[in-house]
């Protein structure tokens, strides 16, 4: 009976080869690094006993390998790190498999070519131009040294609409340029890629696996090639965003060298591949929402007020500092783990009470509040558009109602959610669920406006199509403004 060991299972490609094999009921286990998953087990592979214990214990037949470090330029800077993942723990997986005839499937690169001469066959010259390149090649070598019982397959630039975070790809880590509204980034419009989707992979794996598919085998998508700008320029007008990447139609000067086209020659008839825009599409369509001023009745907007709308964030930090004292990181305490949180954990409820009331007092002695940048101008043409929205904030009724009367456009918002409506304090959803019980309507498309941590995470459990006002928070997958009118 067929019993897959998959390798790295709770990464970028080995979280949809687990889906992949589910859907068609092919006996598996993972392993996992870090990250505990489901039917996963820890393994240090660094520590052939350890491999030798999963595979015999669990009597496998075949062992899919993903472990992989497949960031380019890292791979360039620490050849160490590179050579022990990609390399040595290749090694000691292939050396067990060969001691139990177990089938190992390991997937290598198209970066094991120069790109000078395409299209290139399993038996084409290999000629590696940096580390990640020469460490895969390596790799492939010492499976074919320890066991002819392999699969090697040799797969481009892969992306995929389930990672993590967006940075898990090179492909949709171009999306994160257009995410943010708040610079002019560049792109390479020179070297030649060839996205795959990794569903697409995953189905040809699990042929690898039924089939006992043996020998080096090239897979990917023939239809499809795109410079990385043109790729941009794709997500842009998905997205319905101006484009806010610049060309560079001259060969890459920075960072590690990289083939200018590895058109890999893929006999697969048998096989449809997704199209690079339906591709781009599914990593997308979280974020794609419908333009405010020519569909307003199909949006619901979810509105933070401090440092969203109103610039109070200093206000506040300075009202808790006076309660708590100044040596007291207010502001970091605010943007990550929440000031509710934080008091619970310091004090009894009577003291933590005590402080809300102290620190209330203060806020409603606070004038000369003002508006964010166009936050004034968003209130308007939510007003004139007839968006359906709500404010939700963390802050105490009172003290909103103070600020309404210091800013009387405030009054133009009709939904409010204030700290009374809720039980646990933002980064806890339950605001925003709230907000949404009572005033989202079927079928209009949720989006949120923050502009700390505690804030985004509360968001996220709520919708995935954000916008931040933190360029301090560009690592986020998350729209990222400096001026509230890129939302329209």
């Amino acid at each position: 009976m067929t019993k897959v060991l998959i390798c790295g299972s709770s990464g970028l490609l080995g979280t949809r080869v687990v889906e992949n094999f589910k859907k068609k009921n092919i006996p598996f286990i993972g392993t996992y690094n870090t990250n505990p998953i489901e039917n996963g087990f820890k393994v240090d592979f660094m520590n052939l006993d350890s491999i030798r214990n999963i595979m015999k214990n669990n009597q496998i037949t075949t062992c899919v390998n993903c472990v992989v470090e497949r960031r380019v330029d890292v791979c360039e800077s620490d050849w160490n790190e590179t050579k022990r993942v990609n390399i040595d723990i290749t090694n000691n997986i292939a050396k067990v498999c060969k001691e139990f005839n177990v089938h190992i499937i390991h997937i290598s690169t198209d970066y094991v070519f120069d790109g000078l001469n395409p299209p290139y066959i399993p038996t084409s010259d290999t000629n590696p131009l940096q580390n990640y390149g020469i460490s895969k090649l390596i790799s492939e070598q010492r499976v074919r040294r320890h066991t002819s019982n392999h699969t090697i397959i040799r797969v481009p630039v892969l992306y995929s609409e389930h990672p993590k975070c967006l940075s898990e790809s090179a492909v949709s880590v171009i999306g994160k340029k257009i995410l943010d509204r708040t610079k002019i980034y560049t792109e390479d419009n020179f070297s030649v890629r060839r996205p795959l989707y990794i569903d697409d992979l995953c189905n040809f794996i699990s042929d690898c696996v039924i089939e006992n598919i043996i020998g080096t085998c090239h897979f990917g998508n023939p239809n499809d090639k795109v410079t990385k700008y043109i790729m941009a320029k794709k997500i842009a007008k998905y997205l319905g965003k101006p484009l806010n990447v610049n060309p560079i139609n001259l060969a890459p000067r920075d960072g590690a060298d990289r083939p200018i086209d590895t058109q890999l020659v893929t006999e697969m008839d048998a096989y449809n591949f997704t199209s690079i825009d339906e591709g781009l599409a599914r990593c997308f369509s979280k974020f794609k929402h419908p333009k405010l001023m020519d569909s307003p009745q199909d949006v619901f907007l979810l509105i933070d007020l401090d440092g969203t709308l109103v610039d109070t964030d200093e206000v506040h930090y300075k009202c808790y500092n006076k309660v708590l004292g100044d040596h007291i990181d207010v502001q970091t305490i605010v943007e990550t783990v929440g000031i509710d949180a934080y008091l619970r954990s310091k004090y009894n409820e009577e003291e933590v009470k005590d402080i809300k009331q102290r620190k209330l007092e203060y806020m409603l002695e606070v004038n000369g509040i003002k508006f964010m940048k166009n936050a004034e101008t968003l209130i308007q043409e939510i007003e004139k558009l007839g968006i359906n929205h709500c404010v939700v904030t963390n802050t105490n009724r009172h003290v909103v109602d103070h600020f309404k009367r210091l800013l009387p456009t405030l009054n133009k918002l009709k939904n409010w959610i204030t700290r009374e409506d809720y039980t646990l304090a933002k980064p806890n959803s339950e605001c925003y669920n709230l907000a949404i019980s009572k005033y989202h309507k079927n079928g209009q498309c949720i989006m949120g406006i923050e502009n700390s941590r505690a804030g985004f995470e509360a968001l996220k459990g709520v919708t995935d199509c954000i916008y931040l006002i933190n360029e301090n928070m560009k690592s986020e997958d998350a729209f990222i403004i400096n001026d509230l009118n890129s939302i329209f």
